[in-house]
């Protein structure tokens, strides 16, 4: 698991992501789908904040 405090996220994106996670993880019954659309939506937020920057 990857820390989100290591990317230097906002706290409001950070909140986005903990959320998020939670809502897939409550959704979805194999743990293996869940890690995988997690891991999609975080690396999909860091490619956003790389373009920002």
């Amino acid at each position: 698991m990857v820390s989100m405090a290591k990317f230097g996220l906002p706290n409001s994106i950070r909140k986005f992501l903990r959320r998020e996670k939670a809502r897939i993880r409550r959704d979805s019954l194999d743990s293996i789908g869940a890690e995988k659309k997690i891991s999609e939506l975080v690396s999909e937020i860091m490619k956003r904040r790389q373009k920002e920057a």
